[in-house]
């Protein structure tokens, strides 16, 4: 270190030159600034996705009056037309031999309201504690899936099975059998978007999960992709007994999820990729040059 000596003609001593010394952020201090910045992105843009939905809640749901909820039957019926087209089973069908046990009604109710928050969330816990460098892809993965959906509630308000006009509806168990929430009262009547049926947010969400884990190796036991597939599944069962979503909403859910998980790649494959285009970059070096590279170097 370069000493400068004082007006006296004598350097100063070790305190006064670390007193002079200009701090330098640690690599642990960069790394926390970075951190905090991430968790800020990602916090704005949970907010950003839920203020596009509570837009679509407003637009045609809490506050649409009948017009909304007409629009939102005449695009149901479209698709009932479709499934009626395509030879798959009414929902009312499916419906009516889990109507007879009220345990069974009760608990899918109480599925369908929390593990859809609950499993999502301690998935994200999960993969920025363990899997950190599988956080930021998946990450990804969900805010464009939820951002494409909500889009979708905007453009396309679909009445579920539950709320069609009698004779054409399932049975509301939350509202007639109960569960662990209501979506027709209190709060959640106020925050959540009754005509948010395609695609169904519920499998889009519990098929994220499943390729998540999958992908960061969550589960290291003989078949663990069919363990992994227990919560669509059961996100599958529950949406059928409550009447939350006609089976192509199902279907549309899975097929948005895996179709933006493989839109976006892999920082290894992206990685990977990179590496493959700076290769291809680079210039073959002929004989002669080389030649000439040595003389001058000599």
């Amino acid at each position: 270190m370069l000493r400068v000596a004082g007006p006296d003609h004598t350097l100063p001593g070790r305190d006064a030159v670390r007193a002079t010394q200009v701090p330098v952020p640690t690599l642990a201090s960069r790394r926390v600034l970075r951190r905090t910045a991430g968790v800020a992105l990602r916090l704005g843009i949970a907010v950003a996705l839920y203020l596009l939905y509570a837009y679509a809640r407003d637009l045609h749901g809490a506050t649409g009056g009948p017009q909304a909820y007409d629009a939102a039957v005449a695009h149901a019926r479209h698709v009932v037309a479709l499934q009626d087209a395509l030879g798959i089973p009414a929902e009312r069908d499916l419906q009516e031999p889990f109507l007879g046990s009220d345990l069974l009604v009760r608990a899918s109710g109480a599925f369908y309201g929390s593990a859809h928050f609950l499993v999502t969330v301690g998935t994200l816990l999960w993969l920025a504690l363990r899997r950190p460098k599988h956080f930021d892809r998946w990450f990804a993965v969900l805010a464009v899936t939820t951002f494409t959906a909500v889009l979708c509630f905007v453009l396309l308000p679909m009445a579920p099975p539950r709320l069609m006009p009698p004779g054409e509806a399932t049975v509301d168990t939350l509202a007639v059998v109960g569960g662990l929430v209501s979506y027709d009262h209190g709060v959640l009547e106020r925050i959540s978007d009754p005509f948010a049926a395609m695609p169904s947010l519920h499998l889009a969400w519990a098929a994220w999960c499943a390729l998540a884990l999958r992908s960061s190796g969550a589960l290291r036991v003989r078949r663990a992709g069919l363990w992994l597939s227990l919560h669509p599944a059961l996100t599958v069962l529950t949406v059928i007994v409550t009447g939350n979503h006609w089976l192509l909403d199902l279907a549309a859910g899975a097929a948005l999820v895996l179709l933006v998980a493989w839109a976006l790649p892999s920082g290894q494959a992206a990685g990977n990729r990179g590496r493959v285009e700076a290769v291809g970059q680079l210039q073959p070096v002929r004989p002669h040059e080389v030649g000439v590279a040595q003389q001058g170097a000599g």
